[in-house]
């Protein structure tokens, strides 16, 4: 769903309301269609008739990215 949506919603904001260059926006793509998910990493736990999900946090401020993540990009520049 990622791939077909990226060229209409992302992509086509990124082109039209922002600064970036097409290398940047294809960098941001790859990002995208790699690591982000619309239902996150685990499915919904169901007890009975009642579902609960599971929230992940992270100390963002301890946040270090992997050099597979930035895709041996570095920062996002």
């Amino acid at each position: 769903m990622n791939t077909a949506l990226f060229p209409a919603t992302g992509a086509y904001y990124l082109e039209k309301c922002s600064t970036l260059i097409w290398g940047q926006i294809a960098t941001l793509r790859t990002f995208f269609l790699n690591y982000v998910t619309g239902r996150g990493p685990l499915p919904a736990i169901r007890v009975g008739n009642q579902p609960y999900g599971v929230l992940l946090s992270s100390n963002f401020a301890a946040w270090k990215w992997s050099d597979a993540e930035l895709g041996g990009q570095g920062k996002f520049s």
